[in-house]
C-alpha cells in the first residue's frame, strides 16, 4: 500500500513537470486590468523640497510575446487617474514602453515571473480654483512580481501584479489659458513618485501555431 501511495505521488509529479506550459515560445499574451498606485511624491524646486503620500486610480494594458520557454518581451501602457471631490482638483498620468518577463515558475494553467520595464510618462494637473493647469514628461522605471492563472483551458484567465513604481517628471510647461506661471519656476520644478502598483484583472493568451 505504501508503495501504492508513493508511486501515486510521483506520477502526479513527474506528470505536473511533463504537462504542457501555460507559457511558450511565441504566445502572445493581453493583460488588461485596474488598480491602484502609492506614492511618496517628493516636489522641489530651486533647492526646496517638501514631500507628501498620495495615490492614483490606474489601468495597465500589457501585451507579451514569449521569445522562449521562460521570457518574453512585450509594450504597456498604463493610464492613471486620481481627483478630490472637495477641490475639483485632478491629476492624469500615463506611461508607455518596453517590458521584459521572466517566467521563473511554469506550470499547465499557472505561470509565476518577475518583469521589469522602462516608460516615457506624462502627466497634468489642474486646480481650477485658481485655473492652474500645467502639464509634464519624464520617466517611469517598474519592477513587479506576478501570477496568472488561466480557468480556461490555457487561454482566458486572471492576473495579480505588484510592482514597484517609480516616476520623474522633470520637463513642465504651463498650459493655462488665464493664469500666467513664472517659467523659471517650472524650469526648475521637479517631481518623483515613488511607490507600489497593486493591479489585478483579465489574462488572455493566444497559443501560437509556430514552433
Amino acid at each position: 500500500m505504501k508503495k501504492l501511495i508513493i508511486g501515486f505521488i510521483l506520477n502526479l509529479v513527474c506528470g505536473s513537470l511533463l504537462a504542457q506550459y501555460s507559457f511558450e515560445r511565441h504566445s502572445v499574451l493581453i493583460d488588461w486590468g485596474t488598480g491602484v498606485g502609492i506614492y511618496k511624491l517628493t516636489a522641489s524646486s530651486n533647492g526646496n523640497s517638501s514631500s507628501f503620500i498620495g495615490g492614483q486610480f490606474i489601468t495597465p494594458l500589457d501585451f507579451e510575446y514569449g521569445l522562449t520557454e521562460r521570457i518574453g518581451v512585450g509594450l504597456r501602457i498604463e493610464p492613471g487617474f486620481a481627483s478630490n471631490d472637495s477641490t475639483k482638483e485632478s491629476f492624469k498620468s500615463s506611461n508607455a514602453g518596453i517590458k521584459v518577463y521572466y517566467h521563473f515558475l511554469n506550470f499547465k494553467r499557472t505561470t509565476i515571473f518577475l518583469s521589469t520595464g522602462l516608460n516615457g510618462a506624462s502627466c497634468k494637473f489642474n486646480r481650477p480654483s485658481d485655473s492652474t493647469s500645467i502639464a509634464g514628461k519624464g520617466s517611469n522605471f517598474q519592477l513587479g512580481l506576478g501570477l496568472r492563472r488561466y480557468i480556461w483551458r490555457e487561454t482566458i484567465g486572471f492576473f495579480i501584479k505588484a510592482e514597484i513604481s517609480n516616476y520623474s517628471f522633470t520637463k513642465w510647461k504651463n498650459e493655462s489659458k488665464i493664469k500666467a506661471i513664472n517659467q523659471a519656476f517650472l524650469d526648475n520644478y521637479k517631481l518623483k513618485a515613488n511607490g507600489l502598483h497593486f493591479s489585478v484583472g483579465l489574462a488572455i493568451q493566444i497559443k501560437a501555431f509556430i514552433k
